[in-house]
C-alpha cells in the first residue's frame, strides 16, 4: 500500500513538473486568496470587537441606572413612611439628602425619572409642612408615575 501511494505522489509531481505556468498560477492565486481572507476577517473582527464594545458599555450604564433607580425608589417609600412619623426634622433632612442625591445623579437616572422625583420631593416636603394636605390618591398617582418612567427605561 505505500508503495501505491509513492507512485501516485511520482505521478501528480510529474504532471506538475510539466505544467509549471498552470502550478505557479493556481500558487499565486491560492496565495492571494488566502491574503485577501486574512484581511476581511481581521476587518469584521475590529468592526464586530468595536460594536460589541459599545454594547458592553450601554449594557453597564442601563444596569448602573436601574440599580440607582430602584434604589430611589426605596429611600422614596422610605420617606413617605416616615411622613407619618413624629420628627419631622429628620425627614426634612432625609429630603433633602435625596434631592442632593438625585441631583447629583441627574446624568444617569434620567430627565424622566428626575422630573418625577422631583415633584414626589416637592410633594413631601408640603405635605410635611402641613400634614392635612396628605393625599393618599395623588401620592399614588405620582408613585405610579415613577413606576411607569422605571419600566420605560
Amino acid at each position: 500500500m505505500d508503495t501505491a501511494a509513492i507512485e501516485l505522489f511520482k505521478k501528480v509531481l510529474e504532471v506538475q513538473v510539466q505544467d509549471k505556468n498552470k502550478i505557479l498560477l493556481y500558487f499565486v492565486v491560492i496565495i492571494a486568496a488566502s491574503i485577501l481572507s486574512i484581511i476581511v476577517n481581521t476587518i469584521i473582527q475590529v468592526i464586530m470587537s468595536s460594536k460589541t464594545y459599545k454594547y458592553d458599555i450601554r449594557k453597564l450604564r442601563n444596569e448602573r441606572c436601574l440599580k440607582l433607580v430602584e434604589n430611589l425608589y426605596s429611600y422614596l417609600n422610605t420617606i413617605s413612611d416616615d411622613l407619618l412619623s413624629n420628627n419631622p426634622d429628620a425627614t426634612l433632612k432625609q429630603i433633602i439628602k435625596i434631592r442632593k442625591w438625585t441631583s447629583s445623579n441627574k446624568i444617569v437616572i434620567g430627565k424622566n425619572i428626575y422630573k418625577i422625583t422631583i415633584e414626589i420631593l416637592d410633594y413631601f416636603s408640603i405635605t410635611l409642612s402641613d400634614m392635612k394636605l396628605r393625599n393618599i390618591k395623588t401620592e399614588n398617582d405620582l408613585f405610579s408615575r415613577f413606576i411607569k418612567g422605571y419600566e420605560s427605561l
